[in-house]
């Protein structure tokens, strides 16, 4: 089966006026064709960033992806 998305060691972090904070770290994934994929899980641990990175649309002026590919 051919993957529809594949993300391989994605790591994202956002400047902030301390420094950088790491949102993703080394994130892998795999979608298939007839897969669904649910992203769940606390606040504020990189749900919105993943998605952001997959559709190219993180902040360029306070993100960079630091590793991997989507």
């Amino acid at each position: 089966m051919s993957e529809l998305l594949e993300i391989k060691t994605l790591t994202v972090r956002y400047r902030t006026k301390d420094g950088f904070v790491t949102a993703l770290d080394s994130v892998s994934l795999g979608i298939g064709e007839n897969e669904m994929l649910a992203l769940v899980g606390e606040s504020g641990c990189g749900k919105t960033t993943l998605g952001l990175s997959i559709v190219s649309l993180l902040p360029p002026a306070s993100s960079e992806v630091v590793n991997g590919s989507v």
